[in-house]
């Protein structure tokens, strides 16, 4: 099995840090849990960081891109969906020529107990061969343990330009302040499944964004067997 050798280090929700095989990861723990990289700010930064707050955690959701809030939201307005973790664990393996580490940048508990590892990328970057490889790498070990994977590029251009704008009316009004693990910046409110969102990012996250491909969705075809391909 490919996810036999392959480590995970997680952050619980008091800050410690845990290491553990993929197929031993208390997968409740990392939901409840906190990203497990640091997310700074400083002037003239490409990405746009921030943190949503989310009805579906009742708590702050970190994303690195538009693009990535624009998933957060959709999960948050899914009822399948009941909890979100961002940059929810580091994977470290060997895939056979190399070692490779990667953190994904969500993970969705699903109702009945099903997860969901999700990789967002730009539509531009999908056919890039070190984006091939990683994420392959990642459907592999995830469909080992039984875990869904979703490569996501973009939804409807309507859909993402009302999501980002805030023109999704908010049941929660929007907060600022600090986020957990001291993070501050704008918060982005969502109430009732309806989630609302004042994001101002940049030119390249908004064309990546509202210019995204259909989404690659690989999911296990059933008991952890070789995942099956949507587009």
């Amino acid at each position: 099995m490919a996810s036999s050798g392959v480590a995970v280090r997680y952050r619980r929700g008091d800050g410690r840090f845990v290491d553990a095989g993929l197929d031993r990861v208390p997968v409740e723990e990392v939901l409840a849990g906190l990203p497990v990289r640091e997310f700074r700010s400083w002037r003239g930064r490409k990405h746009y960081s921030d943190w949503y707050w989310s009805a579906t955690t009742g708590g702050h959701v970190v994303y690195e891109s538009r693009l990535e809030l624009v998933r957060i939201l959709l999960a948050d307005q899914d009822p399948d969906v009941v909890a979100i973790a961002a940059q929810p664990f580091l994977m470290e393996g060997f895939d056979g020529t190399r070692t490779r580490r990667h953190v994904p940048d969500l993970l969705l508990g699903l109702a009945g107990g099903a997860v969901t590892v999700v990789d967002v990328k730009p539509a531009h970057r999908l056919g890039d061969a070190a984006v091939v490889e990683q994420m392959s790498w990642t459907a592999r070990i995830c469909a080992d343990v039984g875990w869904g994977f979703e490569l996501w590029s973009g939804t409807d251009a309507v859909l993402v330009e009302r999501s980002v704008s805030g023109r999704l009316p908010p049941t929660e009004p929007h907060r600022s302040g600090p986020g957990p693990a001291g993070l501050t910046g704008r918060g982005h409110a969502g109430g009732d499944r309806r989630a609302g969102a004042g994001a101002g990012g940049g030119d390249a996250d908004r064309a990546g964004a509202v210019g995204g491909a259909a989404s690659v969705v690989v999911r296990p075809a059933g008991g952890g067997s070789a995942p099956g391909v949507e587009r």
